[in-house]
């Protein structure tokens, strides 16, 4: 149970810290290459909607990361009825596409940071930069912003009522990152 366990944690590490990467790299230069190339103005000059472009180019992105993801899932899966010699049953079939659907959400929410950024900014590195540095600021700094927030509303801890008052208000905090919340999600 403690390798298990250890498999897992390295997991759901890699797919949360390495994930939004994957999303990123998806979506930073999806309109800015279309711009700079042209190609953009002529599509859009036909009778298309623009939010059907911009609809088109995150549904395709998402594909891609959807068919990545629960090919990983299937292959795991493959792997781990071929060495235990014991299927899955229906339990864990639906624990397992709850959780492709929570990491496809996730990276989901990280392909559509990029594409904004792609979509607002002009240049692709101004676009790849922001998205990183989003992806830094949410990731990292949140928790240490909850901390010091926290900290600050509760400062002295001396009972069991406000250490949990300070625990309350850096979990709040802590949640405006995914990061925290697809710990949570798949922490569950």
């Amino acid at each position: 149970p403690a390798i298990s366990a250890a498999v897992i944690g390295f997991v759901l590490f890699f797919l949360g810290f390495f994930g939004p990467l994957l999303g990123i790299v998806l979506g930073f230069d999806s309109i800015n290459s279309e711009r700079v190339q042209g190609t953009l103005s002529r599509v859009l000059a036909q009778p298309v909607f623009r939010d059907a472009v911009l609809n088109g180019k995150f549904l395709a992105g998402l594909l891609t990361l959807s068919v990545a993801v629960f090919s990983m899932g299937v292959a795991v899966g493959g792997i781990g009825m071929f060495r235990l010699g014991v299927p899955p049953s229906g339990d864990e079939m639906v624990r397992l596409t709850g959780f492709g659907l929570i990491v496809v959400l996730y990276l989901a929410f990280w392909l559509a940071l990029a594409m904004a950024a792609s979509i607002f900014l002009r240049n692709a590195v101004a676009s790849a930069l922001m998205s990183l540095g989003g992806w830094i600021v949410l990731s990292l700094f949140v928790g240490f912003l909850a901390t010091g927030v926290a900290e600050r509303i509760v400062p002295d801890v001396q009972t069991a009522d406000e250490a949990l008052s300070r625990f309350n208000v850096e979990t709040w905090i802590a949640r405006a990152s995914p990061s925290q919340l697809f710990s949570e999600a798949t922490g569950i």
